[in-house]
């Protein structure tokens, strides 16, 4: 009982504290937090047998499709890592959660790696695709300095010191690093993967994350022109027959065991959550729908697909002095956090 209490007084001063916390820190991250596995991972299929690691070494270089310039580079894997960290997360977050972030970035460069069949022809080759212009899954040292200005150097060296302590380290799966994708905020609860790319990974499964509910940016309410919807799903679904009062359009959905829409009723069309959520560019497919005076509001929970690390989860665990292991450990569970030795 004191144990069930004192969890409550924590999510009671969270609620309190963490949403100024992030207002303090900006919007920034809303535009980059969701960027690595938002680009990459949600248009591959996950694999269920990735092939084995390989020990992650310092000059380790990665096939990446810069769109920025529609080339194919070769980055060296610690550079991406240091890079995606400072893409993924505001650089003011606490030491705990940007390790956690490098381990997965790193992580997850490793799996797409080795589960690179070259079978995407719009990646020529490349194990996944990157705007660091953008900010999108990783930035060079030019973006940091437009990002940090003055603090370039103190920014800089911080980071890359918690990312080379945690050098060499991996998320581990049955033999092989595991693909641990993230995403900026969950519904409450993260989704498990089969719900959202067919394959049901172990260490991809849905775990409690509570207190992303304290975020600020946890709900969000979209409007959208019911003309817009209409020519959006259209597009996105050719076969879909909308007509009508538009307020008809929409039905019940079925939710997932996480609170995502799992499916929902579109004109004459049964369709995925995440599929109406990527025709619509929505935050989130935890989303709820009204429609009044011509418009529809889309009410999100969450920002991204849902899977694996949830960042702002992770910022909240640091912020109670949780190590990035555990946060691992939370998000990744059956994963195994590894250090391979030094070659």
């Amino acid at each position: 009982m004191k144990r069930f209490l004192s969890i409550v007084s924590l999510f009671c001063l969270l609620t309190l504290v963490v949403p100024l916390i992030g207002v303090w820190l900006g919007r920034q991250w809303n535009s980059t937090a969701t960027s690595a596995t938002e680009t990459s991972a949600s248009s591959t299929p996950l694999s269920a047998s990735p092939s084995p690691s390989t020990n992650p070494a310092s000059g380790q270089m990665l096939s990446i499709l810069n769109l920025d310039t529609n080339t194919v580079e070769q980055v060296p894997l610690e550079e991406f890592v240091l890079g995606s960290v400072a893409s993924e997360m505001p650089i003011t977050w606490p030491d705990e959660a940007l390790k956690a972030q490098a381990v997965a970035s790193r992580s997850y460069a490793l799996a797409r790696a080795a589960l690179n069949d070259n079978s995407d022809p719009s990646l020529q080759g490349a194990a996944f695709s990157a705007s660091p212009n953008q900010h999108l899954g990783f930035v060079r040292t030019e973006q940091m300095q437009e990002m940090w200005g003055n603090d370039f150097d103190k920014n800089y060296a911080r980071l890359k010191s918690l990312v080379e302590s945690t050098a060499r380290t991996t998320l581990q799966y049955n033999g092989a690093t595991a693909l641990t994708c993230y995403h900026a905020i969950s519904a409450g609860h993260t989704e498990s993967s089969e719900n959202v790319w067919s394959s049901a990974l172990p260490y991809l499964a849905g775990v409690d994350s509570t207190l992303d509910m304290t975020s600020p940016d946890y709900t969000v309410e979209t409007q959208i022109s019911s003309n817009d919807v209409s020519k959006a799903l259209q597009t996105a679904f050719p076969d879909i027959q909308l007509s009508g009062d538009p307020s008809t359009w929409f039905g019940q959905p079925a939710f997932t065991a996480a609170g995502y829409v799992q499916t929902m009723p579109v004109g004459n069309l049964s369709l995925k959550g995440t599929d109406i959520r990527a025709a619509l560019g929505l935050r989130s497919a935890c989303f709820t729908v009204s429609y009044t005076d011509n418009n529809f509001t889309f009410t999100t929970k969450g920002y991204g697909h849902g899977v694996g690390m949830s960042q702002y989860g992770a910022y909240t665990m640091a912020l109670t002095g949780q190590s990035y292991d555990a946060i691992l450990s939370t998000y990744y569970p059956q994963a195994t956090l590894t250090t391979s030795p030094q070659s």
